[in-house]
This record gives C-alpha cells, structure tokens and sequence, in this order.
C-alpha cells in the first residue's frame, strides 16, 4: 500500500487546485439516484479519467469500461417515485446552487463496514 501512497501523493501534487462549480441536477436512469453535476466537467474528468490510467486494476465502481461522470451524490436512489425524488431534492436546494467549491485536496475513502465510509488518507493538490 505505502507504494500506492507514493504514486498517489506524486499524482494528486501535479495538478493545481481549482474550482469546481456544482450547477444542475442530474438523475440516473437506472435506479433514479439524483445528483450534482460540475459546470464545466474539467479539469475533474481529466483527473479521474488519468487516475483510472494509472491503477487500471481498480476501475470505477470495480467495472471495467466503465466512464461515469464526475459528480456528488444527493440521494441513494429515487425512490419509489423517482420524479418525486427529484423534485424534493429541487426543493431543498432552492437558492444554493451553483455551489462553488475550492478543491485543494483529494480524500481517499476506505468502506470499513457495509455502507460505511471514513476518510483512510489526503491528498493536496499542487503539493
């Protein structure tokens, strides 16, 4: 693991730290989880699509071929009534999007029980 550390340490440091803007809401066909997507996708696509180059053993969501888009999570799915899903979340973000938010550092997320995560290491960027 320790050499994986390094290769990560040494990726993250060569990107500068940006702003990510969180814009529109975007909803997954399959299974109708709602999300924040960036406006413009870069420079965080690049860097994911980089990241998975580099480790082509762990692809995203463990699937190989796999290219998703870069985005925040808002619900787990939607529901039984995905448009209802939706629009409550629509609701509840009323006035707070954009969001824009500084990305100076990348955590890496372990899950250390079934659906549950904690932040196992940092990454700055531009380190």
């Amino acid at each position: 693991m320790e050499s994986h550390r390094e290769a990560l340490r040494s990726f993250f440091a060569s990107y500068e730290p940006f702003e990510l803007v969180l814009g529109r809401l975007e909803q997954w066909d399959e299974g109708g989880a709602v999300y924040a997507a960036p406006s413009p996708e870069e420079p965080l696509r690049g860097m994911m699509r980089a990241l998975w180059r580099l480790f082509p053993q762990l692809p995203p969501y463990g699937e190989e071929g796999l290219d998703p888009p870069p985005h925040a999570s808002l619900t787990e799915t939607g529901g039984d009534d995905p448009g209802a899903t939706r629009e409550r979340v629509e609701q509840r973000l009323e006035g707070l999007l954009p969001a824009r938010i500084p990305i100076d550092e990348v955590a890496l997320m372990e899950e250390f029980e079934p659906d549950r995560w904690r932040v196992r290491e940092t990454f700055r960027l531009g380190a």
